[in-house]
């Protein structure tokens, strides 16, 4: 998750600062890779994770340089069990909230540096973890252990993050004619039979709320941003600032919202402005905290979230 926002933050900043744009994304290009090399493979042999079967090296095989061996990324969390993990938050595994943000990142990196290698890896990631994550007819597992074992509960919102995911990287494929090597049209058509013509509730939750709004730049779902609309100020509330990061979710998702959202880009300013609240937490904030990264990070984004943004390339998802 932190690694995603941090790629993305190294494009903006290419994006504004075009005589150093190189540098920047090639800070991108290391963060990839530091984070593949790390997250891509076993913390050590007493904690192992799924390798690659001989199916998925055949799939695959023009990514067999970029490959680990192993599949996903995991988490990080400092705690892992060697068999399984848990039905929560505490110990190692993956996350498809984390999964689909960092295919994502990967296929950003991979426009804004022109690198199609990378953009036929973010697709074998994504083909690789889908056939794990994905349950015929019902949707995508939200966690899976580091050894692959999903574990229950589902929530239709990851299935469409997915299907948003994997909707813009085929679009990107067919725009470099690559689907001759890879193409994701099967996992969108299931993802999609899946979902039934889901339609995605509002929310007050601020990081919830946040990623809705930028899911909605592809799904153009009018219901549910109308209720994001309605529930702009609980999730903009300032009684969220305990948890920055959460917030800062948020303020990105409003900073994706167009027109329709313009009343609440405004409030967004205001707590990003110098002297707004978020400026000041950020300012006091302990470095040893544990959450100073991802707080640093996604303030990073919310500042500048144009690489979350649609491409005028990017097709309507529709469910």
């Amino acid at each position: 998750w932190t690694d995603a926002f941090g790629v993305m933050g190294f494009l903006a900043l290419a994006s504004q600062d075009p005589d150093n744009a190189e540098v920047h994304v090639g800070a991108a290009r290391s963060l990839i890779e530091a984070t593949e090399r790390t997250l891509g493979r076993p913390r050590d042999a007493s904690l192992p994770m799924e390798r690659e079967t001989e199916n998925d090296r055949k799939l695959t095989s023009f990514d067999a340089q970029r490959s680990t061996g192993f599949v996903g990324l995991r988490i990080g969390k400092v705690r892992a069990l060697s068999e399984g993990t848990d039905a929560g938050m505490t110990f190692d595994g993956m996350y498809w909230h984390y999964v689909d943000k960092w295919l994502f990142a990967l296929l950003r990196f991979a426009q804004a540096s022109g690198d199609d290698e990378m953009l036929l890896h973010a697709a074998a990631v994504a083909s690789k973890v889908f056939r794990r994550f994905f349950r015929e007819g019902r949707g995508v597992y939200w966690k899976l252990s580091t050894d692959g074992k999903p574990v229950e509960g589902m929530t239709d919102d990851d299935s469409l993050s997915a299907l948003v995911v994997f909707s813009c990287i085929q679009c990107a494929l067919e725009t470099k004619g690559k689907t001759g090597i890879i193409s994701l049209n099967k996992e969108i058509d299931a993802l999609r039979t899946a979902l039934g013509g889901y339609h995605s509730p509002g929310t007050s939750d601020p990081l919830g709320w946040g990623f809705k709004w930028w899911k909605a730049q592809w799904t153009c779902d009018e219901a549910c941003i109308r209720q994001l609309l309605q529930r702009g100020d609980a999730a903009l509330s300032e009684r969220h600032a305990g948890l920055p990061f959460r917030l800062y979710g948020a303020l990105i998702g409003c900073r994706l919202s167009g027109t329709r959202g313009a009343d609440l880009q405004r409030r967004a300013s205001s707590l990003l402005s110098k002297d707004g609240l978020l400026s000041q937490v950020d300012r006091s904030e302990d470095p040893e905290s544990g959450l100073w990264g991802i707080n640093k990070v996604m303030r990073a984004v919310a500042l500048d979230p144009s690489a979350m943004r649609r491409r005028e390339d990017e097709p309507d998802v529709v469910v």
